[in-house]
């Protein structure tokens, strides 16, 4: 009848064991099909079985496992690196805020420092206090727009009608300061 039995070699290259599986039956017990991971390029792996030629190739029970420990350990770097990948793209996202933030806020000091332009002398403050949508103003004349804008920031606090407010340069002396103590004459 010939002979019942096929002998089978481990699948790893260094390894020399060999395994006897009844012809024509799976594998023997303990062994495995060789598995390696394929990247998929979108940092996903996938999980193939090696074949050579046509045949499913096996591991011995002892490089199985040092395949699995190999697995393991490349599982664990990938989850590492996108850990790592996270924490930066956190730091840059962070960084990039505060440089937004600090822009802004620079940008806000200069404006309220802003002096009148040429040819004019001050700031007014000015609002909209009914339906008309006229712009109406006081005698109150400042050295800085911010000084300008805080002024009329705490008038629209005060009035209950006031719809929208500006500081516009005005021809007009400096008449005034205004400060957290409040509006004072100069």
């Amino acid at each position: 009848m010939g002979n019942l039995s096929r002998t089978i070699l481990c699948a790893a290259v260094a390894c020399t064991k060999a395994g006897t599986i009844p012809k024509n039956r799976g594998k023997p017990n303990g062994w495995r099909y060789a598995e390696y991971l394929v990247n998929r390029g979108d940092g996903r792996w996938l999980l193939r079985v090696e074949a050579r030629n046509g045949q499913d190739t096996l591991l011995c029970p002892s490089c199985a496992a040092r395949q699995d420990r190999a697995r393991a350990s490349l599982a664990l770097q990938a989850a590492e690196a996108r850990v790592e990948a996270q924490a930066a793209a956190q730091a840059a996202l962070e960084a990039s805020q505060e440089a937004e933030k600090a822009s802004a806020q620079a940008a806000q000091a200069a404006r309220r420092a802003e002096t009148a332009p040429e040819g004019y002398t001050s700031w007014a403050p000015e609002v909209i206090a009914d339906g008309s949508g006229v712009w109406a103003g006081n005698a109150l004349r400042f050295a800085t727009r911010g000084e300008a804008e805080d002024n009329v920031r705490d008038l629209f606090m005060r009035w209950t009608l006031v719809r929208e407010t500006r500081v516009v340069p005005s021809t007009d002396p400096v008449k005034y300061t205004y400060s957290d103590e409040g509006l004072k004459q100069v």
